[in-house]
């Protein structure tokens, strides 16, 4: 049992998930104080099913909404590039740059670990990635095409989870806005 959402899904392969709200029957216990939110019992008693967002965390819907929001995203980001190939190539390739020279990504995952979200971004990753690349190879976009399109999902996501702690102080809130696209969108340039 887990009392932290977030971690729910450390030892859990694949997605979607069935997550139950349970309450243990008799003694408990603990091994360890390193995961003090792992909780033993011989016996639970389930008293509900929760929904699946919430073993991302309490940013776990929006993680989803914008999960179920990429297939369209991704056909928009792929006419945008078809429109302007060139100076699509030049903002990505810009922004790729700055993602990686900030270490945008490591420092999301950073602060995933430091909440107890990592296996929440592992999750959230993970899906941004398969959806992203379906809907691009769906939309018969160019493989570099798909590789620009697939980090700038990645990177969405988990500015989406962990929206609400990218922002103790300036940098974190310009790695926020690097992983949430600032300066890709057609409009921007």
């Amino acid at each position: 049992m887990y009392s932290r959402p977030g971690e729910i899904l450390e030892r859990v392969e694949g997605w979607p998930v069935r997550l139950f709200v349970v309450e243990p029957r008799g003694e408990t216990g603990n091994w360890s104080a390193h995961h003090s939110y792992w909780l033993m019992s011989h016996q639970v008693r389930v008293v509900d099913e929760a929904p699946a967002w919430r073993a991302l965390g309490h940013r776990g819907r929006q993680v989803l909404d914008l999960i179920d929001q990429l297939p369209g995203l991704v056909r928009q980001w792929a006419d945008e590039w078809a429109a302007d190939p060139d100076n699509s190539r030049q903002r990505y390739d810009a922004w790729s740059e700055r993602v990686t020279d900030t270490h945008a990504r490591q420092w999301a995952h950073h602060r995933a670990q430091t909440c107890r979200r990592k296996a929440a971004f592992i999750t959230a990753d993970a899906l941004a990635r398969t959806v992203s690349v379906k809907a691009a190879t769906e939309a018969g976009v160019a493989a570099d095409t798909v590789s620009a399109i697939r980090l700038r999902a990645r990177c969405l996501a988990a500015g989406e989870l962990l929206h609400d702690r990218l922002r103790s102080g300036e940098y974190e809130t310009s790695i926020r806005r690097l992983l949430l696209g600032a300066g890709l969108d057609a409009s921007a340039a």
